[in-house]
């Protein structure tokens, strides 16, 4: 009875988090939407590559990130919330001094990188220097309430984050322009940090603390999980900050543009990633076949993406002038192209989450080429929009045809084995 309610809750819990995350992204589109026509192009490509520098340089947290929901759910599935109470007071001045020390290497390198990203001052780096600060404590703050299982305020804070980001960004706009949209997207992760600590001083008020052992930086169990989101958060989002050196302000904005667009892609099948890798890596624990799922899901997310490929063929217009404004039309003419490398770069990061579920830890590593060279081959060649597509399309379809290679050698016997099952069935009915 105990493990129906257990799992019943599970069931709840998952169901809220999936409704959130999904409000979020779409909360996060539409941010983007709104402030590429409060901005103007120019403006808007500028955000776009502070955007995503910013998600590079989080890197680090977010795979710590991982290992610290591990951690505090293996501490609360024994039922010592003492050792967690632990790890979230030793643990908060050690992420506050990591979200300093990456303030202070921001700020060191802002000269470069304003006159890397031709921007006009250094105060948008600097804001985001400041504001990265608080980065450290509000990852630790989200992992311990998502190792305890805390659907609710997680629910909440992610919700009220986007809704904080938003309204203030919007109404910083009209009065600051650019910079009100940089401190509105920062005061969003500043209510959500708010919550957490009054959320985790409410959960621990009575607890009573016992001494903890948290190793973060166990390199044999954490390295793959760095290969992985360092090649997956390189490959999306590296060209937009080499779009906004190489070109014009206002083809910046229009490429971020597109990108944000064709990533509608990306939403409609990340739900996918979310539930296939936790049932593969049980079916690999249990001995038990998991190839044809990776197909079942390589196959809907497929289908997913040409679908939308199909609608932005028909309808380009009508979608890039509903959406970011009659100033953005010229984009038109690259949406279905740009639309392509979503969709390899999908395929491309189911498999790479596949491989970190059963543990095919090699070909990661080798992988780790294909962002190093995109970098390379987008330095040389950027004579236009079309050229820099046609490189990430080319690099993502490499990816794909090394990615498929190392699969098939691995799991040959399996494919086989499915093959002679479809056969069979066919030959029966």
């Amino acid at each position: 009875m105990f493990k129906r309610i257990y799992q019943s809750q599970i069931a709840r819990g998952s169901l809220l988090i999936f409704i959130a995350n999904t409000s979020v992204n779409f909360g996060n589109f539409l941010y983007n939407l709104l402030m590429a026509r409060l901005l103007g192009k120019a403006d808007y490509g500028v955000l776009g590559s502070l955007l995503s520098l910013l998600v590079i340089v989080g890197l680090p947290l977010s795979i710590l990130n991982l290992h610290l929901i591990k951690a505090v759910s293996a501490y609360s599935g024994v039922g010592k919330i003492g050792k967690i109470k632990s790890l979230y007071q030793d643990l908060s001045w050690k992420f506050l001094g990591f979200g300093l020390l990456v303030t202070i290497i921001l700020l060191v390198l802002t000269p470069l990188l304003t006159g890397f990203l031709h921007l006009d001052n250094m105060v948008p780096l600097i804001l985001i220097a400041v504001f990265s600060s608080a980065g450290g404590i509000s990852v630790l703050y989200n992992s311990i309430l998502n190792g305890l299982l805390a659907f609710g305020y997680l629910a909440f804070n992610g919700i009220g984050e986007i809704i904080v980001k938003l309204v203030s960004s919007v109404a910083l706009t009209f009065y600051f322009g650019f910079i009100g949209a940089v401190i509105g997207s920062a005061l969003g992760g500043i209510f959500r940090l708010a919550a957490g600590i009054l959320e985790l001083k409410s959960i621990f008020r009575k607890t009573v603390r016992e001494k903890s052992r948290f190793a973060l930086l166990n390199l044999k169990d954490i390295m793959p999980v760095v290969v992985a989101t360092l090649i997956l958060n390189s490959i999306i989002n590296i060209d937009i900050i080499l779009v906004r050196h190489f070109f014009p302000d206002a083809v910046s904005g229009e490429y971020v543009a597109l990108s944000t667009v064709s990533k509608i892609i990306f939403y409609a099948t990340t739900p996918l990633i979310t539930i296939m890798f936790p049932y593969i890596s049980k079916k690999k624990a249990a001995r038990e076949p998991y190839i044809l799922a990776l197909f079942s899901g390589l196959t809907f997310a497929l289908f997913i993406s040409l679908i939308v490929i199909f609608i932005f063929s028909f309808f380009p217009e009508t979608i890039i002038g509903l959406l970011f404004g009659k100033e953005f039309l010229k984009i038109i003419s690259h949406l279905v192209h740009f639309g392509f490398f979503i969709v390899f770069y999908n395929l491309n990061a189911i498999l790479t989450f596949f491989f970190l579920s059963v543990s095919y830890n090699r070909i990661l590593y080798f992988l780790l080429f294909f962002p190093l060279l995109q970098v390379v081959l987008l330095a040389m060649f950027h004579q236009d929009l079309t050229q820099i597509i046609n490189v990430n399309i080319i690099i993502n379809l490499f990816y794909l045809f090394f990615a498929l290679i190392y699969l098939y050698r691995r799991e040959s016997e399996e494919i086989y084995s499915i093959i002679r099952k479809i056969r069979a069935y066919t030959i029966h009915v």
